[in-house]
């Protein structure tokens, strides 16, 4: 058996009403406890919750005691005794249990015991008859097991007539009789004893629960014990009754707050869904327009990026063009170097005609000198020589004439030269830019070929969301429809707990009129 120590002899009292309620398993381990049963033993809840039983079992209780108990709840039966219990300091306290087994669909699952305070004189009683059977001396008085047969013997000499049977004994046999008579009528007594026993066979009456609750002897112990045996039935039913009705009330009390809590929860619930659906609704709306606006960003981009084409193909003709005008600029610079090379010419020429009127004038200044010695033979020939010496002077001043004119085409040739080229330098640069121009622009168009299909996945997925945002309010106004309608089956829950709770009060109350 297990040894608890250590021990003191401090006992430690019942508050009043008080009792002590647990429940174990089928190998003793405690699996519920009261409060009460915490209190006295010393021990946490959770120290007592999950160990055996007998973590509280006093060392001076006899072993013999346990077995019983043991033996008899495994039959299905309950048991009654007085127990002392040891506290975790040490300390004692003395209980009158009463332990019963708890069925489940007709299989005994476990024990719960009920236990309260023993009057003084049975825990007297109790610790005189346990320290007689520690030490072994527990056997009962001979008379208890005369007594029925003298009672027999007795009543049946008076059954048989033998007062009158000689009157030489008649005397004594009155004498005999008179004490006979009583003992006759106390084995009357113990048979109406005996038959009310009769009635109670499920009563607990083990000679060491008589031997502890009673000092009577025999059938009366027995029916004493029996008496005492249905009393401790009787409470230990409306205890568990009243232990679980407030078990019940303190769930359904526990409940009702927790109703109440998610009553006041769903409440807060439903008005913060009505105002997601009232924002839900704002939303579908706002997606609906966004909708239409990137529809509209969409088309137009769309017509950008046409737009943007027609200006690539209008850039592409005017690089055409300006190449054009390049080419021609480069055309009309060749041409020009051409009529250079050609007015040089055009000077040798007239430098040789400037020549040959110098020649000429020599000649027909010779020819007049050769005339005048000719006399009057060669006068015809002096005009001649005049004219054509007039002749020369007229073609060195023409010759002179075309000199500057000729050098005036020429710088004006070279300065339409210059111009040309500073023409096609200002086309190549313009090329060159419409040519970059033309490069970004088709860029852009790849860009902008990508904004547009950007805008117009953009705007599907918008409207999809459009339909999306459409559902998911109708879905949160059902739900808000839902969330008024748990308010109301909470509301409802609550009252059902508060008329449960009103049950469980009148069955306690119920419970304490029974109660004795």
């Amino acid at each position: 058996m297990k040894n608890n120590q250590p021990i003191t002899n401090v006992e430690q009292r019942f508050q009043p009403g008080e009792l002590l309620i647990s429940s174990t398993d089928l190998k003793g381990v405690i699996t519920d406890c009261n409060d009460a049963f915490v209190r006295i033993s010393g021990f946490t809840r959770q120290e007592l919750i999950g160990k055996s039983h007998n973590i509280v079992r006093h060392p001076e209780m006899p072993a013999a005691a346990f077995q019983i108990l043991w033996e008899t709840v495994k039959n299905g039966k309950p048991w009654m005794g007085l127990v002392k219990n040891r506290c975790k300091n040490g300390d004692y306290y003395w209980v009158d249990a009463y332990v019963t087994p708890i069925t489940v669909n007709g299989k005994v699952v476990g024990y719960e015991s009920v236990r309260r305070e023993p009057s003084r004189k049975d825990v007297a009683r109790a610790e005189r008859f346990y320290q007689r059977l520690n030490s072994g001396a527990t056997g009962e008085g001979t008379l208890s097991r005369v007594l029925p047969w003298l009672v027999f013997g007795m009543a049946f000499l008076a059954s048989i007539g033998i007062t009158t049977a000689s009157p030489y004994i008649g005397a004594g046999a009155f004498a005999v009789l008179a004490v006979a008579f009583p003992l006759w009528q106390q084995r009357k007594y113990a048979q109406g004893v005996s038959r009310l026993l009769n009635f109670v066979p499920s009563a607990f009456k083990h000679p060491v629960a008589i031997a502890t609750y009673t000092d009577q002897k025999g059938d009366l112990g027995k029916l004493s014990t029996a008496i005492q045996s249905e009393k401790s039935h009787l409470n230990t039913v409306l205890t568990r009754i009243d232990y679980a009705a407030t078990n019940l009330a303190n769930d359904v009390g526990r409940s009702a707050q927790l109703v109440d809590g998610a009553k006041n929860a769903m409440y807060q619930q439903n008005q913060e869904i009505e105002m997601m659906a009232a924002a839900m609704n704002q939303m579908s709306t706002a997606i609906s327009q966004l909708s239409a606006n990137v529809q509209g960003i969409a088309d137009r981009a769309q017509q950008s990026g046409s737009d943007l084409n027609t200006g690539v193909s209008y850039s592409a003709e005017s690089k055409n063009a300006i190449q054009s005008l390049n080419n021609q600029m480069a055309q009309m610079g060749q041409a020009i170097e051409r009529l250079v090379s050609q007015t040089s010419t055009i000077v040798a020429s007239a430098q040789l005609i400037e020549d040959i009127a110098e020649q000429t004038n020599l000649l027909a200044l010779n020819a007049a000198i050769e005339a005048a010695r000719a006399g009057e033979s060669g006068r015809g020939f002096a005009v001649v020589a005049d004219e054509v010496r007039g002749l020369a002077a007229r073609t060195q001043e023409s010759t002179i004439q075309i000199h500057q004119a000729i050098h005036e085409f020429n710088a004006s040739v070279t300065e339409c030269v210059e111009l040309t080229k500073l023409g096609a330098d200002s086309t190549q640069k313009g090329l060159d830019s419409l040519i970059a121009t033309e490069q970004v622009m088709s860029s852009c168009t790849d860009s902008m070929d990508k904004i547009v299909g950007i805008a117009v996945e953009m705007a599907a997925a918008v409207e999809q969301q459009s339909h999306v945002a459409e559902e998911v309010n109708q879905q949160v106004v059902s739900i808000a429809n839902l969330s008024k309608t748990s308010v109301d089956s909470a509301e409802a829950a609550n009252q059902e707990s508060e008329r449960l709770f009103a049950v469980t009060n009148q069955l306690q109350e119920l419970v304490k009129g029974f109660a004795r």
